[in-house]
């Protein structure tokens, strides 16, 4: 059996508050730490060093409307 999840957000919101706090909570989904407690808590395997490079690239692109 295979446990496949992923997370869709939008790439703009309405304020700066908001922005962060999804930048925030996805960094540290994608983060060691977070890729240790989905581990510890599903049994899943860790994403790959390549797969975080570029999900922390995707994250840093989240902003608030200018």
């Amino acid at each position: 059996m295979v446990l496949v999840s992923f997370h869709v957000v939008c790439t703009t919101y309405a304020d700066q508050k908001t922005a962060d706090l999804v930048k925030a909570f996805e960094s540290y989904v994608v983060s060691d730490a977070g890729q240790k407690a989905a581990a510890d808590a599903a049994k899943s395997a860790p994403l790959s060093k390549a797969l975080q490079d570029k999900a922390l690239k995707s994250i840093e692109s989240i902003k608030a409307k200018s």
